[in-house]
This record gives C-alpha cells, structure tokens and sequence, in this order.
C-alpha cells in the first residue's frame, strides 16, 4: 500500500507541475503580447518621426534649388558688367 502512495503523491506533483507550467505559459504569452505593443508603438513613433524629418527636409531643399539658381543669376548678370556678383550688393555713398 505504501508504494500506491507514493505514486498518488508523485501524480499530484506532477499534476501541480502542469498546473504551475500553464500559469507559466500564460504569462510568458501575456509578456510576449505586452513587447509586441510596445514594438509597435516605437515602429508607428518611427514612421512619425521619418515623416516629420521629410516634411522639414523638403521646404529646405527646395530652399535650396532656388538660392543656387539666383546665385547663378547674378553670377551670369555680373559676368558681362565686369564686377563680382559680391561687389553688386554693396552700394557706393
């Protein structure tokens, strides 16, 4: 009789065992949904701030393009009048 104890007493265990591995199993899913949240809020941060980044990058630019044609402007208009298109903007008293 002793030896049927002890295999109820190791059942038990084992079914505890099971028991406790489920809860386990549960957490590590809950875990596992909480980073997938979280990875999906810093990637949609992300693609905010790449978004931001192009909206500030394409006004400058464009800036850009214009600067550069009226530099060469002045350069092209100075180029026959003999004079540096820097000398152009200071004015004589």
């Amino acid at each position: 009789m002793p030896s049927s104890t002890g295999a109820i007493r190791a059942g038990r265990a084992f079914v505890e065992l099971f028991a406790d591995d489920s809860k386990l199993v549960r957490g590590l899913r809950r875990a596992s949904a909480k980073l997938k949240a979280f990875g999906e809020s810093v990637r949609n941060m992300g693609l905010k701030l790449a978004a931001l980044g192009s909206a500030v990058a394409t006004p400058l630019l464009a800036s850009t393009k214009v600067f550069s044609q009226m530099g060469d402007a002045l350069a092209k208009m100075s180029a026959p009048m003999g004079f540096a298109a820097e000398q152009g903007m200071i004015c004589s008293a």
